[in-house]
């Protein structure tokens, strides 16, 4: 009797210690699911890695995982009925970082060459200059943000919409609010540059969410008729704006909201080579010319008849050698093979400028102000097709002021006629001579202060 009451009751203490252990083990695969969730979420919004960095960075190891629970709702780790995880809201979680050096945050466009970009490479390095302690970092839709960071700053990369297939405007301003997110997280954000054509509705609502962020736009001038006042628009959207004037023009008035400055250009004269060294550099015959020619980068114009007619024009002088400007933005490469020509796809090709004899050119902001502001002699070729820049009426004040010349269409005789004067000694040096009078001082000397010294819905200029 009292064995089988034994056995009972060593049957009840197994079964409840099965029950405690099937217990132990739901708990077990409880907590692996969410585990799994987790790192779905994590792997599958595309920052992984920069998360985890981030918050091994602000809180260490020992509690990274308590907070990533902070960043990532509960709700958002159970599964709905199609399987999928919510993650409306896991971006949204991440707070801004108040900690670590004040943030410059540069956001420039693609457009139709480097000129965005440039102007706020500009900029950032004579900041660096005048604050090192500021941090400078870049987000830019520019295919050519190698370039960002071999001038030695951080560099986040979105793709332009055009290059990216079955994506509509409303989905690629989620991936650039996203992309925001992401770095007011990282990174402590105090002002915001856009250097771009039209500000994106969705940059200007991520950021402006944002409290004690100051907006500045550094606007171009030159803008084609009928687009300023769609433009103007745009500008109550910001705090300030830095609007770079163009060579030859006199500057408006400062206000309280816009600062003019003198045009922007990237290159210092110090960084210019001498024309002793660019000759023997592209290996130039003594008595030979040496042209340079650029017509863009042909993202939006096709320019590959017009370069053909360009160079077998120049090709019929045995005594001129050509260097050909290779955009580092272009999308076709270019397969020019001959004795005569150089073909060189570097940055910034301006740095060469006062070796060439003259330069044939599209007449695009960034190209309009080096060549002014190193003084070439130039035949322009303006892009006729921008949807805003004026590189019609940009040209035309070198063709007025002596020196360039201004071809609207490729017509043979004229490029021809254009090419006889540019060769002549004395039309040259005339040409070359006006070229200086359009040279002042560099806009990017003062816009980089404007920047350094803006404090919070202040700017306190020199």
């Amino acid at each position: 009797m009292y064995e089988i009451q034994d056995a009972n009751s060593e049957i009840e203490q197994l079964k409840e210690k099965l029950a405690k252990k099937n217990l132990r083990i739901a708990h077990l695969e409880e907590d692996r699911d969410k585990l799994r969730n987790k790192v779905y979420i994590l792997e599958n919004s595309g920052i992984r890695r920069k998360t985890i960095n981030f918050i091994r960075r602000k809180f260490g190891r020992k509690t990274q995982e308590e907070n990533i629970e902070g960043h990532v709702k509960k709700e958002d780790l159970n599964k709905q009925e199609t399987g999928k995880i919510n993650k409306k809201n896991f971006l949204q979680e991440m707070p801004p970082c108040q900690e670590g050096p004040e943030t410059i945050l540069f956001m420039c466009t693609n457009g139709a060459g480097l000129g965005h970009l440039t102007r706020s490479l500009a900029i950032a390095k004579r900041i660096q200059k005048i604050d090192s302690k500021k941090q400078i970092v870049f987000l830019t839709t520019s295919i050519a943000i190698s370039t960002v960071s071999a001038q030695g700053f951080q560099a986040f990369h979105i793709p332009p919409r055009n290059l990216l297939n079955n994506i509509d405007a409303s989905q690629w301003g989620g991936l650039l609010k996203r992309q925001l997110i992401e770095l007011f997280a990282l990174y402590n954000i105090k002002t915001v540059v856009f250097d771009g054509a039209f500000p994106y509705a969705q940059f200007i609502q991520t950021v402006s969410s944002y409290e004690g962020v100051t907006k500045v736009w550094v606007k171009r001038g030159g803008e084609k008729a009928g687009t300023e006042d769609e433009r103007k628009k745009k500008e109550e959207l910001f705090d300030y704006l830095i609007i770079p004037g163009e060579s030859g023009a006199d500057l408006p008035a400062d206000d309280e909201k816009h600062y003019f400055v003198n045009p922007i250009v990237y290159i210092d004269d110090d960084e210019l080579l001498d024309k002793e060294s660019v000759r023997k550099l592209f290996k130039v015959p003594e008595k030979s010319k040496l042209v340079y020619v650029q017509l863009g980068a042909g993202n939006i114009n096709d320019i590959e008849s017009d370069l053909g007619k360009v160079l077998s024009m120049l090709k019929q002088h045995e005594d001129i050698m050509v260097v050909l400007g290779e955009s580092i933005i272009s999308l076709k490469s270019m397969n020019v093979f001959d004795e005569q020509i150089y073909i060189i796809k570097d940055y910034p090709n301006s740095k060469y400028f006062k070796g060439f004899d003259f330069v044939i050119s599209a007449c695009g902001y960034n190209s309009y102000q080096e060549l002014s502001y190193i003084g070439v002699p130039t035949i322009y070729l303006p892009n006729m097709e921008c949807k805003t820049d004026d590189q019609y009426g940009r040209a035309i004040k070198a063709e007025k002021a002596g020196a360039a010349i201004v071809l609207t269409e490729l017509d043979d005789n004229a490029m021809a006629n254009a090419i006889e004067l540019m060769l002549n000694c004395e039309t040259n040096q005339k040409m070359k001579e006006a070229a200086e009078k359009l040279k002042v001082e560099n806009g990017a000397e003062r816009a980089a202060q404007i920047l350094s010294d803006m404090k919070i819905n202040d700017i306190d200029l020199l």
